[in-house]
């Protein structure tokens, strides 16, 4: 009986997942974010420009109006637009960008106040653990998939500081910058990317989503300065010789 009680102690809590998607999906929204591209040229010389939407996803971490998604989405886009659960669409500014993460945060004037979701910590996930993915595949709203935690610290070569969370859950396009929630509905991870050989671009079950330590860091400076940074180490090199070691020892 003993051993029962200890095994039964060690047994993950069963996931209610239905509870935990109902909780969390009025602070996920879709994002579509037009900028404009150089189009046909007519005339030799002349391109027309044109409107190209890009569809995403992002998590209201503030209820009075900010809003989380990835870079790469918003970036350098002409108008931002952000859409919530409920139909209300509403224009979106952006605050500041991460300079090596993929990281943004947007601000939006609400009438009243939003559902927000909070961080959770990524350095606390193993493989296997149940996780939640949200995005907005292909603009056509609000979709959830389900699964586990692949692998940890994984590089596909983004940035040297790679360090993305791995998952089976379907991440499709459109799920950029939506939330990776934990069995708790904390968001754990910002999908990202994801790895496909089908011809027509969709999903293998190789996902990775940023890590949600490395991102609250990022969306806290930019939510206090606008802007974030990374440290720089200066330092210069030299081939040690035998007089440059005389010379480090005071000698001439």
């Amino acid at each position: 009986m003993v051993l029962l009680a200890r095994q039964a102690q060690g047994r993950q809590p069963t996931v209610d997942l239905p509870t935990l998607i109902a909780a969390a999906l009025p602070g996920v929204v879709n994002i579509s974010a037009i900028r404009l591209e150089p189009g046909p040229h007519p005339e030799p010389g002349v391109p027309i420009p044109r409107q190209v939407v890009d569809y995403g996803s992002g998590f209201v971490i503030d209820a009075s109006g900010l809003i989380v998604t990835n870079r790469h989405l918003v970036e350098g886009a002409q108008t931002i637009a952000v859409v919530f659960r409920d139909g209300t669409r509403l224009p979106a500014a952006l605050v500041g960008a991460g300079q090596r993460l993929d990281v943004a945060l947007l601000k939006v004037a609400p009438t009243e106040k939003l559902t927000a979701l909070r961080f959770g910590r990524s350095d606390r996930l193993r493989i296997g653990d149940t996780v939640v993915a949200i995005g907005n595949p292909l603009g056509i709203g609000a979709s959830v998939s389900a699964g586990i935690v692949s692998a940890l610290n994984r590089s596909i070569g983004e940035s040297i500081f790679d360090d993305f969370v791995q998952t089976d859950a379907a991440i499709y396009r459109g799920y950029s910058g939506g939330p990776l929630l934990n069995a708790s509905g904390e968001v754990v991870g910002i999908n990202t990317a994801f790895d496909s050989t089908t011809p027509n671009g969709g999903p293998i079950g190789v996902g990775f989503a940023l890590p949600s330590d490395g991102a609250a860091i990022v969306v806290d400076r930019l939510r206090r300065y606008g802007r974030s940074w990374v440290g720089v180490i200066g330092a210069l090199f030299q081939q040690v010789v035998p007089e440059a070691s005389l010379d480090c020892m005071g000698r001439s």
